[in-house]
């Protein structure tokens, strides 16, 4: 969610790894879109031995709302829908009062946006978004991973582990 063309090398959105790390060529395996179907595939350094990533390949994880490549379309949507981040420029990092989240505002054709990332992997946070970080603002996107959901009330910002929002100014 960083400002920027981000970069993912194909099979990382579902869990794909190489076989061996060693080389390059190894990192360019052929994709697994039906772990139920899987042709012969052999990769050097490998040979015949390649296993599907443990969640399942494309057509799989497509069923599945809490999958590894569904959580990469959801971010991918997000910052594609919010031109801020995939265009603008960072102006401001927030200290947000806690060392487990991370905070950043980017802007980009005048308008503004807040990332914000809990990166604890247990505790929910509650945090207050003041008019200096973000004036009025409104929940955009809800990257949570868990059951539990992001929630904002006028500016207290309930944010659970492992989670990531976006939030913009309200518009009036």
């Amino acid at each position: 969610l960083f400002p920027g063309n981000s970069f993912t090398y194909y099979g990382e959105e579902i869990g794909m790894t190489a076989p061996n790390p060693s080389g390059d060529a190894n990192y360019r395996t052929p994709m697994v879109f039906d772990s139920d179907d899987m042709p012969k595939i052999y990769v050097q350094g490998a040979g015949d031995t390649f296993e599907p990533p443990t969640n399942g390949g494309v057509k799989q994880q497509l069923k599945d709302k809490d999958s590894l490549l569904n959580f990469y379309r959801k971010i991918i949507k997000a910052k594609l829908q919010n031109p801020e981040i995939q265009r603008g420029m960072v102006v401001s990092t927030p200290d947000m009062g806690d060392d487990t989240v991370g905070a950043f505002i980017t802007e980009y054709d005048g308008k503004q946006v807040m990332v914000l990332h809990n990166f604890d992997a247990e505790n929910s946070k509650q945090l207050t978004i003041t008019d200096e970080m973000l004036k009025s603002p409104e929940l955009v996107a809800d990257l949570s991973t868990g059951k539990e959901k992001a929630s904002l009330s006028g500016t207290e910002l309930k944010l659970p582990a492992h989670c990531s929002v976006i939030l913009r100014v309200k518009e009036a």
